[in-house]
């Protein structure tokens, strides 16, 4: 496996990018693009993966990581051995996305990317890789998009960028991922007494905003009205899991009815907690993923593949490299994406679509 880092973002250097891949004998790349104030450039980028003879997939993400750093301006390829073969989906159709895994997932499957546009949505998705494929495979992905939340192509397979789809990538690459994120209850639980898709309605049959200020107010010591997203980024939701680290949800509007717009979809009848978290306890949360997943060897030849929440780097703010640092694997190379949202089983776990998690996979060849 190979890592080539872009940057600034350049269409040109781009197909040298994937031409240098190719000649290492690479036979397809996984390819992330974090254009900055380069948006404009976006279709332009497309069509080059498009036209380049490596089969690429991959897609638009706010931010890459490098060996530590983040670039908001570049490209991160992983050049990929082996056979991978490709499958660009709508990610509501559950039908399609059987069909794509049935023709993609071979016996020796081993690692299975999974990125999506975020607009899209990801339940539909994610509840259908795991139904096919369970722990067959290692599945690690993530949702693509910018901050502005515009529609937009963000989603590159064969054809280039597109909207409102996924893009699915089968290997014989064997794997493991950890997955953590450090935040911790403030709150006793509450139910999602109604919710729909990724709005939650009520919690303990209140209005959710209602519930929600009543604890964040009292713990921020600021109102939800000065800053909405200031402060909810800081007291995200928890879903209460049995045995295992719950699944954030991220507060992203507080709407006219009473409801709470999440980034990720609620289910009804769950328990959920307000959490909150130091950046010292984020950052040792993604020590503990590192220590996870390096619990057993690590070939030489190894990479660590990082997808970690654009949420968390926002929050960390000039904290934030020291839980890339804390995610490094010493003598391995290291590369990845900030992404909104992270889709990752860890161990034994289901397959989920997480907010504010950071995923460390550790990908070795046969």
């Amino acid at each position: 496996m190979h890592i080539v880092h872009v940057s600034p973002l350049d269409p040109r250097e781009l197909e040298g990018a994937f031409e240098r891949l190719r000649h290492a004998e690479c036979s397809a790349a996984l390819c992330l693009l974090a254009p900055g104030d380069s948006s404009h450039l976006l279709a332009e980028l497309g069509d080059r993966a498009a036209r380049s003879s490596l089969p690429v997939f991959g897609g638009v993400v706010p931010g890459v990581v490098r060996e530590g750093a983040v670039d908001r301006d570049g490209a991160v390829l992983l050049g990929l051995p082996g056979d991978v073969q490709i499958a660009v989906v709508d990610p509501a159709d559950a039908s399609g996305i059987r069909d794509a895994v049935a023709h993609i997932a071979r016996d020796d499957v081993g690692t299975v990317f999974a990125f999506v546009d975020v607009l899209a949505g990801t339940a539909t998705l994610v509840e259908t890789l795991f139904e096919r494929l369970g722990h067959r495979a290692t599945i690690v992905g993530g949702g693509l998009g910018l901050l502005d939340f515009q529609p937009r192509p963000v989603v590159l397979g064969p054809d280039g960028l597109v909207e409102g789809r996924a893009v699915l990538a089968a290997t014989s690459l064997r794997s493991r991922s950890a997955l953590r994120h450090g935040w911790a209850p403030i709150s006793d639980p509450l139910l999602v007494t109604a919710a729909a898709g990724h709005d939650l309605l009520t919690l303990n049959w209140r209005p959710a905003v209602e519930a929600y200020r009543e604890v964040v107010e009292k713990h921020a010591g600021r109102s939800l009205d000065d800053d909405f997203h200031g402060v909810a980024s800081r007291y995200p939701l928890v879903v209460d899991r049995i045995g295992a680290e719950g699944i954030v949800r991220d507060p992203l509007l507080a709407l006219a009815s009473g409801a709470l717009r999440l980034a990720g979809d609620i289910p009804a009848h769950a328990t959920v907690r307000v959490a909150h978290a130091s950046a010292d306890t984020m950052i040792t949360a993604a020590a503990a993923a590192m220590a996870s997943a390096t619990a057993a060897p690590v070939s030489r030849g190894a990479v660590a593949f990082v997808v970690d929440c654009i949420s968390r780097a926002l929050v960390l703010g000039d904290r934030f490299p020291e839980e890339l640092a804390a995610l490094r694997v010493p003598g391995i190379a290291q590369g990845g994406a900030l992404t909104i949202g992270e889709i990752a089983h860890s161990g034994g776990d289901m397959l989920h679509f997480h907010n504010k998690s950071c995923v460390l996979t550790l990908l070795e060849a046969e």
